[in-house]
């Protein structure tokens, strides 16, 4: 165990290897240390025998072999790192190589082989030399440094051959040996010791489809053939070559395509023939980078060709756009698979051979030819390929398939179609093999039809689902924590597609949302692909209908396996850490339950919060929960949101559900009303913070807070800045006591606009009068307090109240909006009754009471705007009640479209009774006006303004169409006011024609008719 084989004067390693010859044995190791076997069969070495017992320590470790040109013994020691350090028991030089000079033939200048011959060369630069040829077939040699060198080459060397194996098959197996001989030549070889030639390039050692195992049919054989020439050439060199793909590296390495063999040949003096064996590699892969192939250079050349906008290519262009989409295809396959795409090539050929026929005399011709040849030998290559199939591979074949097949159930639906599609036809290719491997794989022919048969079928419905635009041009809340939020919406429900707009638009950059229907297929309506997102920590919220029993229409393991899709699809590097089940009234018992069906399915390292109250979304995307009473006034709730995750045991415990990691900074006020900065995310320094910050803060008083924050914001580093701030206000001081709400909401406004950030504010008690106030960057702002939502907003009409009335409803609830300065005049009060559901008239009456919390101005006038006058009995009460009490003008109006109205009642004070009107209509008709198109009026600049106001909202799509396009037939005041109301309801997607009874027309609104697409 300690053979000192490491010693050059040791031989006991060589002399055993010369006594085994005779046996067959070609190579042995020994150790040069203590060797000891641990319990589990490993070997470890010690320089002591009593302590520092290493496992793989290489330099300990000798190998010997036969020197295939001398015969005799040699020995290696390589490092961790597989690199040559001692050779014949001499220590090799910081080079660490073997030959004592390398030279690389570099027989082209694109970009690939570049790179190789420099990698090489800087392996061993103090020994390294390049040759290069010109046009005219001189060869130069040349140092690292590009000076012209005279070398006289002396002991062992080695000659790399540089070059996409498809270049050097150009050249011809009789020049390449020319120019190696001349290379030898040149360098003036006095040598002592064998040398080797590389042909470092992709497939050199590929044997030729219709080679025989008695004849020379590979690249590598051949060159060295003409270079032993019988035993009368350069027999003192290997030839090398390698029968698949080869890629050199950086670092000089080369790695190899996983399943290729490298050759050595050499000539056997004994025998006088040329002997071969193959070579232990190294480095293997199962997919290359950059390697030393045909098809690369195809690629380039292809993508070059296309780049061309000239006449001559145009009729071309999509087939060679379809050839370099298959090439690229082809590149990225394992080589066994390329059996799978044989049909398709055939298919493609079929058609390449078409347009050739068919274009004959094109400019490039010879272009596509070559294209044509190459895809020819792909053919050729594949069915020689599926000749030497063995049942092992046909079995690695079904082992792959079922792979395929498992990576398709996670792709989006239109993706996953034409996949299973492709891998059923791949199925029953391998199932015409024998009788056997049809019976072998029935079943799975089966379960691919059927799932065929449901994704088809969900991609009709999924297609069918309702998709808003998601708004993406406002400043939004800093994303801290994840790297992307995907929400999952279960239904083509009206309020879940309504939800997961308005989370979304909360963080529009960072979101993904997927549709997705009960069998598991989905379609992503916005954001990046799951398989594009970045990978990191994510958040999936499940949007959908729920009560105490669980999530309507969907089981646990369902849902468990909708985020399993997630995970699966978004790949390796990626981590589900948050799941949040935004869905009405959901137990603990759920969470407790569906936490180990997400074991189940991979996902583990999870947290999944639940509601127990039924939860609605505001339009800032945040989740407010109802109490006891129904009232839709809970943020924040400890006692309505539980959140569970897995303890170190693996038990389900509760959680924390509102903690400060997701922000960037989190901030309390110290004893001397400074700063406490209580945690930064990711354990930054204060000084390493930058861009814009979320802020979570632990408040005192209103004043004491804002003076805390603008000391901090004094000592951020530049370049950060306070964007959001969520203040957590304490029990004993709540901000919204003091005055009344509108003041409250000024005081708000003031607030985040001197620190030039968003703000919402919530109280640590769950009896709070406000339970969440929120100020945004257009100074809007938001109180909810109890059962009503006052709204600062600053878009509104001076001395204009608001009051939008929610119907239906356990609990009366309501909106009251208005401009947020100081009222000073009367003020005009607009009810807002939405669908058919409506407030009875005591609770209209009791909510126009609310508007004292804001004002003690007196009401000017009532107007109410309704979507339906099929309850004309209320309406009539409603109007009577309001003119007894506040003696001012009443009117009601129904909405015809966005933006327009028509009178329905009204009642002045001086009026009796309420007055019923009739609305126009186009029955109302008069004799027509034949007036000539000049004389008509268009519609007014106000009109095109609101047209355009009305363009930026959502609307709905227009049903089976693209593109509207509306005929006012006549000036009359009616007919105009008629046009413009079907307008308002797409206004993107309309457009306005003005026409006379003679036919001369005008397009006065919307796009010109000449660039209207699609169905219209």
């Amino acid at each position: 165990s300690d053979n000192p084989t490491d010693d050059n004067t040791s031989t006991y390693g060589a002399e055993m290897l010369r006594q085994l010859k005779q046996t067959g044995v070609e190579s042995i190791s020994a150790r040069s240390e203590y060797v000891a076997i641990d319990p589990d069969g490993k070997k470890l070495t010690s320089s002591t025998g009593t302590s520092e017992w290493r496992h793989k320590d290489s330099k300990a470790k000798t190998h010997y072999s036969f020197n295939e040109f001398t015969g005799e013994v040699e020995s290696r020691v390589y490092n961790s790192e597989g690199t040559l350090v001692r050779y014949n028991g001499k220590h090799l030089s910081s080079n660490n190589s073997q030959y004592q000079t390398n030279i690389v033939l570099q027989l082209s200048d694109n970009e690939t082989v570049r790179n190789a011959t420099n990698a090489l060369t800087s392996k061993h630069p103090d020994n390294s030399y390049i040759a290069k040829m010109n046009d005219n077939g001189k060869l130069t040699v040349y140092d690292l440094s590009g000076n012209e060198v005279s070398l006289n080459v002396n002991g062992k060397y080695r000659i790399n051959v540089v070059a996409h194996g498809s270049e050097m098959a150009a050249i011809g197996a009789e020049q390449l040996a020319t120019y190696i001989t001349d290379l030898q030549t040149k360098l003036r070889i006095e040598q002592t010791e064998q040398g080797r030639i590389a042909l470092v390039g992709c497939e050199t050692d590929k044997p030729s489809s219709s080679g025989t195992s008695t004849e020379i049919t590979s690249l590598a054989q051949l060159v060295a053939q003409r270079l032993y020439d019988g035993g009368n050439g350069t027999i003192n060199a290997e030839v090398t070559g390698r029968t698949t793909q080869i890629e050199v590296n950086a670092n000089g390495t080369k790695t190899m395509l996983t399943g290729g063999t490298k050759t050595v040949y050499s000539w056997d003096t004994d025998k006088g023939g040329i002997s071969q064996k193959t070579e232990t590699v190294k480095n293997h892969s199962e997919a290359l980078k950059n390697p030393l192939i045909n098809l690369n250079e195809e690629i380039q050349r292809l993508e070059e060709l296309l780049k061309s906008t000239s006449e001559k290519q145009s009729k071309h262009s999509n087939l060679l756009s379809r050839t370099l989409y298959a090439f690229r295809i082809f590149h990225e396959v394992q080589e066994y698979e390329l059996g799978f795409y044989h049909s398709d090539l055939k298919a493609f050929k079929l058609n390449f051979d078409e347009h050739l026929r068919t274009n004959p005399n094109s400019e490039i011709i010879g272009e596509l030819n070559r294209v044509n040849a190459v895809l020819q030998d792909f053919i050729v290559d594949i069915e020689a390929q599926d000749l030497r199939r063995t049942e092992q591979s046909v079995r690695q074949s079904v082992l792959l398939v079922r792979e395929k097949y498992e990576a398709t159930k996670v792709l989006e639906v239109d993706d996953k179609v034409k996949k299973l599609k492709r891998t059923h036809g791949w199925l029953l290719s391998l199932a015409s093999r024998s009788s056997e491997m049809h019976e072998q794989l029935k079943h799975d022919i089966l379960a691919i039809e059927h799932e065929i048969q449901v994704a088809e079928e969900s991609q009709v419905k999924l297609k069918k689902w309702k998709v808003e635009n998601t708004r993406q041009d406002h400043i939004t809340d800093p994303f801290v924590g994840y790297i992307r939020q995907v929400i999952i919406t279960t239904e083509n429900d009206s309020t879940l597609i309504q939800d997961e707009l308005r989370l979304a638009e909360k963080y529009p950059d960072n979101t993904t949302i997927v549709h997705m229907d009960k069998n598991g297929n989905y379609k992503v309506v916005y954001g990046l692909k799951l398989d594009q997102i970045p990978k990191g920590d994510i958040k999936i919220v499940i949007n959908a209908h729920g009560n105490s029993e669980g999530i309507i229409n969907r089981s646990i393991k369902e849902i468990a396996e909708h985020i399993s899709i997630i995970d699966r699809a978004t790949g390796e590097g990626s981590v589900i850490r948050k799941v949040s089940l935004v869905a009405c009234s959901l137990e603990g018992g759920y969470a407790e339950r569906f936490l180990p069906e997400l074991r189940k399915k991979g996902v583990s390292n999870t947290k999944v919060s639940v509601r127990l109250a039924d939860v609605r979304v505001g339009v800032d995307g945040r989740k407010i929960m109802s109490d006891s009473e129904g009232v839709f006034r809970k943020y924040r709730s400890n006692a309505l949101k539980k959140t569970y995750a897995f303890n170190e045991k693996g038990e389900v415990i509760t959680v924390d559900s509102y903690t400060d990691e997701h922000y960037d900074v989190t901030l309390s006020i110290d004893k001397d009303g400074s700063p406490k900065i209580e945690r930064i995310y990711g354990n930054k320094r204060l000084s390493e913070l930058k861009g814009a910050l979320k802020v979570f803060v632990k408040a005192e008083g209103l004043s004491e807070t804002e003076q805390m924050l603008h000391q901090f914001k004094d000592i951020l580093p530049s370049g950060a800045s306070i964007s959001h701030l969520n203040i957590k206000t304490p029990k004993d001081n709540d901000w919204f006591t003091q005055s009344n709400v509108l003041q409250q909401t000024q005081n708000l406004d003031n607030f985040g606009g001197r620190l030039n950030a968003s703000v919402v504010v919530h109280s640590d008690s769950e009896d709070a009068q406000v339970s969440l106030a929120a100020r945004y960057r257009d100074s809007g702002v938001r109180i909810v307090k109890g059962d009503t939502r006052f709204v600062k907003d600053p878009l509104m009409s001076k001395n204009v109240m608001a009051i939008l009335e929610i119907g239906g409803l356990e609990s009366n609830q309501q909106q009251l909006a208005f401009r947020g300065d100081d009222f000073d005049a009367d003020i005009s009060v607009k009810i807002l009754h939405v669908g058919e559901d409506y407030p009875t008239t005591r609770e209209t009456l009791e909510n126009l009471g609310l508007i004292s919390q804001v004002t003690q101005q007196s009401i000017a006038d009532i107007d109410i705007i309704v979507s339906t006058t099929e309850n004309p009995g209320h309406y009539l009460e409603l109007v009577k009640a309001l003119s007894d009490k506040y003696k001012v003008t009443i009117t009601v109006r129904k909405e015809i479209a966005s933006s327009a109205l028509v009178e329905w009642l009204s009642k002045t004070p001086q009026d009796s009774d309420v007055i019923v009107h009739t609305s126009p209509h186009l029955a109302e008709t008069q004799p027509h006006n034949d007036q000539k198109l000049q004389d008509w009026d268009t519609p007014s600049q106000e009109q095109i303004d609101k047209l355009t106001a009305e363009a930026q909202k959502t609307k709905p799509g227009l049903a089976n169409h693209d593109h509207q396009v509306l005929i006012q037939t006549e000036p009359d005041d009616n007919i105009k006011d008629s046009t413009l109301k079907l307008a308002f309801k797409h206004p993107t997607k309309t457009t306005i024609v003005q026409m006379d009874k003679d036919g001369a027309y005008r397009v006065v609104y919307g796009t010109q008719l000449k660039d209207i697409t699609g169905k219209v």
